[in-house]
């Protein structure tokens, strides 16, 4: 079984629930293994059969916010050249992971292998870097990503000045590449963020997701 949820999982387990249809799944992405997590699965459109990843989200909209920003990311994954910048921003369980999620799977299908991970994860491995072989060689690996998705913007400490230098560094490279590669950001709270790398994001639009909570009201769907 298919959904935006857990297109890019392995379903250990489903169950049936008030709610509908939940699956127990071990979620990846190209830096760690996730812990096993109980997701409301449950999508008319996987009822029907539809291929597209975002299709499925697409019926679960509650606002336009939601809608504008899934059609953003479905053109990007219908063009033939998908480059650019996504900078999604909006309040817990509004979608903003579940959207990079699609869209990098969808991509991936396509022979593009995004790298995707959350900024606690590139700060985890900035430092990991620059203990074992240097910074340099490591940034500039990710630079030359053809895909690269950073979520969770709002989950570190701007305050942290090599997390700063090295992200507005990677950042400023992606930006004078976005006619050649695809760059993909998110986060509940954008405010922190320092101008520098807010100004880049600016010049692609932000798109607010708004405040709706997509998940369950028993907490039973990851967050978002």
């Amino acid at each position: 079984m298919r959904c935006l949820v857990c297109c890019d999982a392995r379903i250990v387990q489903c169950t049936e629930g008030e709610q509908g249809i939940y699956a127990v799944i071990a979620r990846y992405d190209s830096l760690s293994q996730g812990a096993p997590a109980r997701v409301l699965i449950e999508c008319p459109a996987c009822a029907r059969g539809m291929s597209h990843p975002l299709d499925c989200f697409m019926d679960l909209q509650v606002h336009e916010h939601q809608r504008k920003a899934v059609a953003r990311a479905r053109a990007i994954a219908l063009s033939s050249n998908p480059v650019g910048w996504l900078v999604l921003t909006g309040g817990y369980g509004t979608g903003k992971s579940t959207v990079l999620d699609a869209l990098c799977d969808t991509l991936r299908s396509r022979g593009l292998h995004p790298r995707i991970c959350t900024a606690p994860e590139f700060r985890q491995s900035m430092y990991d870097a620059r203990r074992e072989y240097g910074l340099s060689a490591w940034l500039a690996s990710i630079k030359r990503t053809r895909v690269l998705a950073i979520d969770e913007l709002d989950s570190v400490k701007w305050s942290d000045q090599d997390l700063e230098e090295s992200l507005s560094e990677l950042l400023n490279a992606r930006y004078q590449a976005a006619r050649t590669t695809l760059t993909m950001l998110a986060g509940a709270d954008l405010g922190a963020v320092p101008g520098r790398i807010k100004s880049r994001m600016a010049e692609f639009g932000i798109l607010d997701l708004g405040k709706t909570d997509l998940r369950a009201a028993d907490g039973g769907l990851a967050a978002v």
